[in-house]
């Protein structure tokens, strides 16, 4: 799991990146984990060249500070949220590539030919209907206290990706009870 890798970045710049043209599901990953660790960590929500009108929209809603197109080189850190391959990255690509910090995974789609993480800094579950599931859980599992907008977030993210519950799964239920 990546987030017990964490504890060594206390203090350090963390930056959330999601992919190119985020979607609510993205967006309500990073902005889960930015709610509920901002306080341990120096946190940065990053979108490359831009957002979804859906994304825009919630970023707007509930307040979800964010930079397009960050100076990763600034960071220590970066977790990447929904996508496993650079390509994903847009403009922020090469200077993703470039980048020497830590690299973290967390996302549901199938993996690609391509490595953008040490394993170990990866949590993949292709069985996971939204990313922001497997933030659920990951939260939980540090024993983080989860405040009311990150739960917005999740839900907002759970909601979007499984099409209002048309693709749904009994995790899905379970994580919105």
């Amino acid at each position: 799991m990546p987030l017990q890798n964490f504890n060594g970045l206390f203090g350090q710049k963390v930056l959330l990146l999601t992919h190119s043209g985020s979607d609510i599901d993205a967006l309500s990953s990073a902005a889960a984990i930015y709610f509920s660790l901002s306080k341990k960590f120096k946190i940065t929500i990053g979108i490359p060249d831009h957002m979804n009108l859906q994304a825009s929209q919630l970023a707007k809603n509930l307040e979800i500070p964010f930079m397009l197109n960050p100076q990763i080189s600034g960071f220590d850190a970066a977790v990447c949220l929904d996508f496993n391959e650079s390509s994903m990255l847009g403009s922020m690509r090469e200077k993703f590539l470039e980048f020497r910090g830590v690299k973290y995974l967390i996302d549901h789609h199938r993996s690609g030919k391509e490595k953008i993480t040490q394993a170990n800094n990866a949590c993949s579950r292709k069985d996971a209907i939204s990313t922001t599931e497997i933030v659920y859980d990951l939260l939980k599992a540090t024993k983080v206290k989860i405040p009311k907008k990150a739960y917005e977030c999740i839900a907002a993210g759970i909601i979007s990706d499984s099409a209002s519950f048309t693709i749904a799964d009994h995790e899905t239920f379970y994580i919105m009870a």
